[in-house]
């Protein structure tokens, strides 16, 4: 089960998370990007929330605030199921 471990303060306008799934643990962070738009991204991270890697393990592009909004915590869900199909 992905565990949110604690909101982080990131950039205004931005939902950051820190998550723990099968004991790694993921900085889940969403928000606006001039390139992109509205994108959810998880980074492999520390216990306490400092990126290991900016290799992206997800990436989602949204078309509003409301969907990255409810999109970052499906990606948050999804970490689980992402890591177990790592296993295979």
């Amino acid at each position: 089960m992905a565990n949110i471990i604690k909101e982080l303060k990131g950039k205004a306008g931005h939902l950051t998370t820190l998550v723990e799934t099968e004991g790694e643990y993921f900085y889940v962070d969403s928000g606006y990007t001039w390139d992109h738009g509205y994108e959810t991204m998880a980074f492999e991270s520390t216990p306490q929330g400092e990126v290991t890697s900016w290799r992206d393990v997800v990436c989602r592009l949204y078309g509003s605030y409301e969907e990255m909004a409810s999109g970052h915590y499906e990606v948050i869900k999804d970490l689980e199921l992402l890591m177990s199909e790592d296993e295979d």
